[in-house]
């Protein structure tokens, strides 16, 4: 079953991506994870096939998103030029640059020892999981069984009858 062949299916899939995408940029947004947008906007539609089945991931390129899903307890090494950068990018201002200075250096030293500072969980204390927290939220919205129920529809028009003797399966998890 190749995504080519059943485009009402990969059609309802695309719609289904879309959703989960937007849940995840809520929930960064929810978190303050948004200082340079680049995870936020990084969340593509990927839909495969394998052993005749579709499936539907939602991926990113972007090399710290678990970082920002999971936190570190070993730490992370970032320097004060890219704290400060990061810091503009918040819209956090300081009144001299001493002030700039020793903020970055005291964030880069607690980043250190732990990524998530403890600045950061008083800004959101819920600071981790965006990936598990969002789709906990669609998954209490009902909407996983209204996307469900509305591929299957897509399922029965694209195939009708063809198939009507084989079992389709469709999981979204």
């Amino acid at each position: 079953m190749a995504k080519e062949d059943y485009p009402k299916i990969a059609q309802g899939l695309t719609r289904a991506g879309k959703f989960f995408i937007k849940a995840l940029q809520d929930e960064l947004e929810e978190q303050e994870h948004i200082a340079s947008r680049t995870l936020y906007n990084s969340f593509k539609i990927d839909i495969n096939e394998f052993f005749g089945s579709l499936f539907l991931d939602i991926v990113s390129d972007v090399s710290y998103m678990n970082l920002v899903n999971e936190g570190d307890t070993n730490g992370v090494v970032v320097t004060e030029e890219v704290i400060k950068g990061w810091a503009v990018q918040k819209g956090i201002t300081f009144s001299n640059p001493k002030d700039e200075a020793r903020f970055a250096e005291a964030v880069v030293a607690q980043l250190s020892q732990e990524y998530y500072t403890e600045g950061g969980k008083l800004v959101a204390p819920r600071r981790y999981n965006f990936i598990g927290y969002a789709f906990a939220r669609a998954e209490g919205s009902g909407i996983i069984s209204a996307i469900e129920d509305d591929i299957y529809k897509s399922i029965e028009a694209e195939i009708g009858t063809v198939f009507s003797d084989k079992v389709i399966q469709l999981t979204i998890a």
